[in-house]
């Protein structure tokens, strides 16, 4: 549920995603290297990276900080407020001129 990804985000564990390549969530993890990406529309494709990130601790740890730090950066309460601020100001400034 890409709505939930900045909750999820804040809990600095792991991510797993499973939805098409295409989907934003996946892009965005990509970029970050933020999650587990599960691209395949099987069952089992999901199952088998999951044991394979659940036998590999220093992955685990990697994409949960990974996760955390996106939390803290890029989603943080006060980041998005100024971002929403710059854009709003940029807005009536355009729609001065």
């Amino acid at each position: 549920f890409p709505s939930k990804l900045v909750d999820y985000c804040q809990h600095g564990r792991p991510l797993v995603l499973w939805a098409p390549g295409e989907a934003a969530a996946v892009r965005w993890a990509r970029a970050h290297d933020a999650a587990l990406v599960v691209d395949s529309p099987e069952p089992a494709a999901l199952l088998g990276a999951i044991r394979a990130l659940a036998a590999d601790a220093g992955r685990q740890v990697r994409l949960a900080a990974a996760a955390r730090a996106r939390a803290e950066r890029e989603f943080s309460p006060e980041r998005l407020q100024q971002t929403f601020a710059e854009g709003l100001a940029r807005a009536i400034e355009s729609f001065r001129a």
